[in-house]
């Protein structure tokens, strides 16, 4: 699903969206701060307490706050993001903190890593590039396999920011009206792929996020 499929306010969103990812990757932090009242480093944190193993790849990794989060709990971070800006943003960060891991420029749709190579993927707020079945696809590649033994379903892919809310919220009504979409139908198309991919999908609604949205996880079928 593009942005082609939403109203004008639903495709000037988007177009906002990736002119803040491009020219004005300078003003993300701020905006993103403003735009949340200050809770958008919580927001994204709230995929941390559903990480599992050691090697974790974000994709889409913006300015890079948590690949930073991620190196200083001790875990083997890599990350993938389209934008160039994005890439020297979070650069400039790494080196004043003396921080080197292993970046790559590319889409997430044709990701340039060996299969089974991660055990965990993670995306926060993630642009529409998440609801194509060539991503799902790659990603479920990507993940490590279930290993019977040790009692592990193998990899997963978390997400938070993805376009989901509970059954009857205002906000899920709001976005409908505001995006003139139905988010049951759009949810239908993403679960569709997701089982394409050979993936399941497990909800997380954790306590003081602040947000209606839940935390997404895919793993193997």
């Amino acid at each position: 699903m593009n942005d082609h499929n939403y109203n004008w306010l639903g495709r000037l969103y988007f177009w906002t969206a990736r002119k803040l990812y491009q020219e004005f990757a300078w003003t993300y932090d701020l905006v993103s701060w403003l735009v949340s009242f200050g809770r958008w480093a919580g927001w994204r944190r709230a995929v941390l307490p559903y990480l599992q193993g050691e090697r974790i790849l974000e994709i889409g990794f913006g300015t890079g706050e948590l690949l930073l989060e991620l190196t200083a709990k001790g875990y083997n971070v890599f990350g993938l993001d389209r934008s160039s800006k994005m890439h020297r943003i979070t650069g400039r960060k790494l080196d004043r903190e003396s921080v080197q891991l292993p970046r790559v420029l590319g889409e997430a749709q044709a990701l340039p890593f060996a299969s089974h190579s991660f055990d965990t993927v993670i995306s926060t707020f993630p642009a529409e590039f998440i609801m194509a079945y060539t991503t799902l696809a790659e990603v479920s590649r990507l993940l490590s396999l279930p290993k019977a033994s040790m009692m592990q379903d193998g990899g997963r892919l978390v997400m938070v920011g993805v376009p989901a809310a509970r059954e009857n919220t205002r906000k899920k009504a709001f976005l409908e009206k505001l995006l003139a979409i139905n988010i049951q139908d759009t949810q239908d198309q993403f679960l569709a792929m997701v089982r394409s991919a050979g993936l399941k999908v497990t909800l997380e609604y954790p306590d003081g996020l602040g947000v209606d949205n839940p935390v997404v996880i895919l793993t193997h079928a």
